[in-house]
């Protein structure tokens, strides 16, 4: 299915941040966990079982969902502008080269049910700009146009306007039956089903018409796309339009804090980190604190209570033990990603009290100990020798 889900959800876009703590000497190289999976801020878009792309379209095509299943830009020079979600990928025509991009290495996976969201933005929609094709070698596909919206060869859906410089939320389901259909989407509304009018793919275009006549593509920019391998509901996109449409973000799990430093001591740890970039639209309610001893196969929740404090100390670990140790925010809609310890952190072994020497201590302890014992003899000697008369 082809459908318009702006069922988009925050994504904090946070690059892997890596800092260093000093452990008794010893430096402890920290960076976060599962940055790859982290939200975005810009995009309401979020992944799931049912995932086979998401475009974010922040300064490239790479594929957010963690995938791997990454877009080619058509043409090469690809420019982004702010949007409202961040970042847009522009759509120019320029001396007569367009610009969209290619989905074509797994079009193969789009065989009903299958859905496509867009978030798009068009500046001119007079004439024929195309979405999307199966076959770059002929004119089938679906179009803006006049009126509205095309499955050319098809008849247009009728009624439909389209203003330019208004954000769309558009999507095209491609049901298992009937077959060869489509039923379209716009900013959440039910339009109606169309024929597809084009085969099994072979090649997935979108934002731009066959290379001999580049003229046909959308100008504007486009905000983010998700390609699904299901059906998404009529009731699912329209929650999602709504909350694209008036700029607020459904709610999501946090971001991941940041720079964690693990401080070791005898038989405990002091850690510290930062704030997320992202609270997933609600607030952080709580910290999750988590240790390891085997390395990371096995982690450990420290009963820590609930608190937004972003400090915590790890209490009842084994001194000279090495220790992992992960953070988690909280929301009301869960705990999101971590930030991680990267090296063991090893505890202190036990200690004698602050301001004494172990060695200094040794000897003192051994000399009053001598003193004592010849003390001892001295005095027995005398209580045995024999009194003078």
């Amino acid at each position: 299915m082809w459908d318009d889900d702006a069922t988009m959800t925050r994504r904090a876009a946070l690059t892997a941040r890596a800092s260093a703590a000093v452990v008794l000497g010893v430096a402890v190289s920290l960076a976060p966990v599962g940055v790859a999976a982290a939200p975005d801020p810009d995009v309401f878009f979020p992944s799931d079982p049912a995932t086979l792309a998401i475009f974010e379209f922040n300064g490239d095509v790479l594929d957010s969902s963690g995938n791997g299943r990454h877009a080619t830009l058509l043409d090469p020079s690809a420019t982004y502008v702010a949007s409202t979600y961040g970042q847009g990928l522009v759509l120019p025509r320029i001396d007569d080269q367009a610009q969209g991009i290619d989905w074509s290495a797994y079009a193969s996976l789009l065989t009903p049910p299958y859905t496509v969201e867009v978030l798009v933005h068009p500046t001119d929609i007079d004439s024929w700009k195309r979405l999307f094709t199966h076959d770059n070698l002929d004119d089938n596909g679906l179009y803006y146009f006049d009126g509205g919206l095309q499955n050319y060869p098809d008849a247009p859906l009728a009624g439909v306007s389209l203003p330019a410089d208004t954000l769309h939320c558009l999507a095209w389901s491609a049901p298992e039956t009937p077959v060869n259909t489509l039923d379209l989407y716009l900013d959440g509304d039910y339009l109606g089903q169309v024929g597809r009018s084009y085969a099994v793919p072979t090649q997935a275009w979108f934002f731009m018409d066959d290379l001999s006549v580049p003229n046909e593509n959308i100008l504007g920019h486009v905000d983010a796309m998700r390609i699904s391998n299901v059906a998404r509901t009529g009731t699912e996109l329209a929650d999602a339009c709504a909350a694209s449409n008036t700029g607020t973000p459904l709610t999501t799990v946090p971001g991941p804090p940041t720079a964690l430093t693990a401080d070791p001591a005898s038989g405990e740890a002091v850690l510290a980190w930062v704030t997320p970039a992202s609270d997933g639209g609600s607030p952080i309610t709580d910290y999750v604190v988590e240790y390891s001893s085997d390395g990371g196969t096995t982690w450990s929740i420290f009963a820590d209570g609930v608190s937004t404090a972003t400090t915590a100390r790890v209490t009842g670990l084994v001194a000279g033990q090495a220790y992992l140790f992960r953070v988690s925010a909280v929301n009301a809609v869960g705990a999101g990603p971590t930030v991680a310890t990267t090296s063991g952190v090893t505890l202190a072994a036990l200690l004698p009290p602050t301001g004494e020497t172990p060695g200094l201590l040794g000897g003192a302890a051994l000399a009053l100990l001598l003193a004592g014992a010849v003390a001892l003899r001295l005095a027995r000697r005398r209580a045995s020798a024999p009194s003078v008369g």
